[in-house]
């Protein structure tokens, strides 16, 4: 799953725990609301000129579920349900 913009914020609200997910913007701020009790998530988030939030358990190492944060000017935050 994938969701992308130049000007403007991603707010992404899954129901389900997709095994990739993306979101990218340049101006704007990216934020993922996965279901409660996720399976565990690899989380690369970037920002530039902003904050990141991560209210997952690092697993870096250990999943096959990917998420993909980028911003230049904005915040990148992801949480469970």
């Amino acid at each position: 799953m994938e969701a992308g913009t130049v000007n403007g914020d991603v707010d992404l609200r899954t129901t389900t725990s997709p095994v990739q997910l993306s979101g990218t913007t340049r101006n704007g701020s990216v934020r993922v609301t996965l279901p409660e009790n996720p399976p565990p998530y690899a989380v690369r988030a970037t920002t530039v000129n902003g904050r990141t939030v991560n209210d997952l358990p690092d697993a870096s190492a250990t999943s096959d579920h990917r998420l993909t944060l980028r911003t230049v000017n904005g915040d990148t935050e992801v949480h469970p349900g």
